[in-house]
């Protein structure tokens, strides 16, 4: 959980491509392929696999860093900072990228690579200017984010630059207690199983164990 690229292309599908858009329902075969903005998505490719040549003379050829083309839900920026490298990142927003630019999805690239366990590239954004204060109404703040992909490093960079961790999500609890119920719950899970079944589950809880030491060593510094 605690690596780069934790969340697979396949994982982030919903949130990368709109699909609909690109359907067989709105668009005939044949046209399927003008459906999509062609260099737009070479540069998301490009931003995804740190081919920073590509970036470069894109947007020198005139491809807007900003856009959403046709067939995605978000920037190029936010596919490098999930899938790409901090050196990606910078030449992005070297190159004029929005670093609080949301997709259509109202996904931010920081919250792209929150979402993607991606410690370095949240650092990065973080350094870089992007806001950590984001919140919505139903999953709470980053940190909620970051616990639900059970990244202990995401949530310690963003407890570093400042993040609240006294918000609470829709149903009214702060992060730490959002993983101590789950905690909780894996180890009744754990109780009733064999050590064979049990393998996969121990390290999901070992993992919500590193989270909860994270925020109460913030509680208790906060003191």
């Amino acid at each position: 959980m605690e690596s780069p690229n934790t969340q697979s292309y396949v994982e982030h599908s919903h949130l990368i491509y709109a699909s609909d858009e690109v359907s067989g329902e709105d668009v005939g075969a044949e046209n399927q392929a003008a459906a999509v903005d062609v260099p737009g998505a070479a540069l998301h490719s490009a931003a995804a696999s740190d081919d920073i040549e590509t970036i470069e003379r894109l947007v020198a050829e005139g491809t807007d860093v900003n856009a959403i083309p046709r067939g995605f839900t978000v920037t190029a920026l936010a596919m490098a900072a999930s899938y790409g490298t901090p050196e990606t990142i910078h030449t992005l927003v070297r190159l004029g990228a929005d670093l609080q630019a949301q997709g259509s999805e109202g996904v931010s690239p920081l919250l792209f690579a929150v979402q993607s366990g991606n410690a370095s590239n949240l650092s990065t954004l973080l350094e870089l200017g992007a806001d950590p204060h984001q919140v919505d109404a139903i999953t709470g703040s980053l940190l909620h984010h970051a616990a639900i992909v059970q990244s202990s490093e995401a949530l310690s960079v963003l407890l570093t630059h400042g993040v609240d961790p006294a918000i609470e999500n829709e149903e009214g609890n702060t992060p730490l207690e959002y993983i101590t119920t789950r905690r909780s719950a894996i180890e009744q899970a754990l109780a009733g199983m064999n050590s064979q079944d049990a393998a996969l589950l121990s390290e999901c809880l070992q993992s919500f164990l590193k989270m909860e030491q994270v925020l109460q060593s913030r509680e208790v510094s906060d003191d």
